[in-house]
């Protein structure tokens, strides 16, 4: 008989053997050699009935019988990708599941055609064994995702988004990967910048990302940004939900997940119930739309040092994307109304010696913000340019240069303050006026001498 008509008899006996099965065996044969054996001469006319074989016994859920006539089979012809299809749903169910995407791997690195398709469950329509091969890739490779969303003590094979399928698609299903897999702690993003604000930080730009690919929606988006928005203007917003301060995956691990669950869809390996259930249990657990539980409201900041470093955070943020302008000014102007002084009734020298002790020589002092560059040389030579420019307003002050990391996005700048200033007040009147003179000002606070 021909290889086409294998082929033909091939597809016409999987579609009969359409039933559910379990696993049963503990110990399965692993095959370390996989690779090696594709040297050898293929004999596709042989290994085809010992792949019809496999899958009988596959839906019968004698993985160990089937195990070993899917080897024979490769053995016979290492290149028979329904043979690696079989042995990938026996490696995956076993939990060897580095092995199994070597399969997988094995398989796309074949790059069979369109006309070799296995039947799914949910599908009447045959699927093509590469497309499924890299469907169950790409879900192995990003189910650590939905483990670290999901519910405490829930198995990642039962997880709702998990596809129902039978021979030859329930390779999609993984129900022994290891619970253990949880998100790495994250490096602070920039200098001074907590692990928790670095969290937070890390939940708005993720979410941002999955709207720029078209993940979420830009009302989906816009929505669960509003209700949050308090963990990063914390003195101008409602409390956000609890626990956005924790650590979540990668961008790149949410992205491949939903991608992989879409993909998923597409072929019918899972319903719209399924997908639709783990698609929102993915994008509540990085940024609930309608938390039952919202974080303590945040403490204002009590003194200059940590009113300083409030001002710093928020500059960060608006110079990250992550607020609006409008955010940035309001939240600014909270603090620093914290640290404006009550307008008690004393003479002129008893507010001289209290804006003196306001900004003690050891701690953060008034200053102004006047520009920033890429190196430290270019802002020292651009302090010598603006101070003979404006020297009525600069000329008695002290220049300072200050390191800032923005991100990826932005790199390293270099910040040019000048100061100090008896008081936040008088820093602001300075900044009028050169904004005046078409000269970018802005409050801020350097460091005391």
């Amino acid at each position: 008989m021909k290889l086409g008509g294998d082929l033909r008899s091939f597809r016409r006996v999987s579609m009969v053997l359409i039933a559910l099965f379990s696993l049963s065996a503990c110990d399965l044969i692993k095959n370390s050699n996989l690779m090696d054996s594709f040297r050898r001469e293929p004999k596709p006319a042989e290994s085809i009935t010992m792949s019809e074989q496999g899958f009988g016994k596959l839906a019968k859920g004698e993985f160990l019988a089937a195990q070993a006539l899917f080897d024979q089979a490769l053995q016979t012809n290492p290149r028979d990708v329904y043979a690696l299809f079989g042995k990938g749903i026996v490696l995956q169910h076993s939990g060897q599941l580095v092995h199994a995407r070597q399969v997988y791997e094995a398989i796309m690195a074949l790059r069979p055609g369109p006309e070799t398709k296995l039947l799914v469950f949910n599908d009447l329509a045959p699927q093509s064994v590469r497309e499924l091969a890299g469907l169950n890739l790409s879900l192995l490779q990003s189910q650590g995702v939905s483990n670290a969303f999901g519910p405490p003590g829930t198995p990642s094979g039962a997880r709702p988004a998990t596809p129902r399928v039978q021979i030859p698609a329930a390779a999609t299903r993984a129900p022994a990967l290891p619970r253990r897999v949880t998100a790495a702690t994250p490096a602070p993003m920039t200098p001074g910048t907590s692990v928790a604000d670095s969290n937070v930080i890390s939940r708005f730009e993720t979410l941002q990302n999955l709207r720029d690919q078209g993940l979420v929606t830009p009302a989906e988006y816009a929505a669960r940004r509003k209700r949050n928005i308090g963990a990063l203007t914390k003195l101008t917003s409602p409390p956000p939900a609890a626990g956005l301060t924790r650590s979540v995956p990668s961008a790149t691990q949410i992205s491949g997940r939903l991608k992989a669950i879409g993909r998923a869809l597409e072929l019918r390996a899972i319903t719209v119930r399924q997908h639709g259930a783990e698609r929102t249990m993915i994008i509540d657990g990085l940024m609930p739309a309608n938390p039952k539980i919202s974080a303590a409201p945040a403490l204002a900041p009590k003194g200059l040092m940590a009113a300083a470093e409030a001002v710093r955070r928020v500059e960060m943020l608006k110079e990250r994307g992550l607020i609006s302008d409008a955010e940035y000014s309001k939240e600014k102007a909270a603090i620093e109304r914290i640290l404006a002084p009550k307008k008690p009734v004393v003479s002129k020298a008893a507010k001289a010696a209290a804006a003196a002790k306001a900004a003690p020589k050891g701690g953060p002092q008034p200053a102004v913000h006047l520009a920033s560059f890429r190196s430290r040389q270019a802002a020292t030579r651009a302090w010598t340019q603006l101070r003979r420019a404006h020297r009525s307003l600069l000329g008695r002050l002290k220049s300072e240069v200050t390191r800032v990391n923005l991100g990826r996005r932005k790199g390293v700048y270099y910040r040019l303050i000048a100061g100090p200033f008896k008081s936040t007040a008088a820093a602001t009147a300075a900044c009028r006026r050169l904004k005046s003179r078409r000269q970018y000002c802005d409050p801020a606070f350097m460091s005391g001498g």
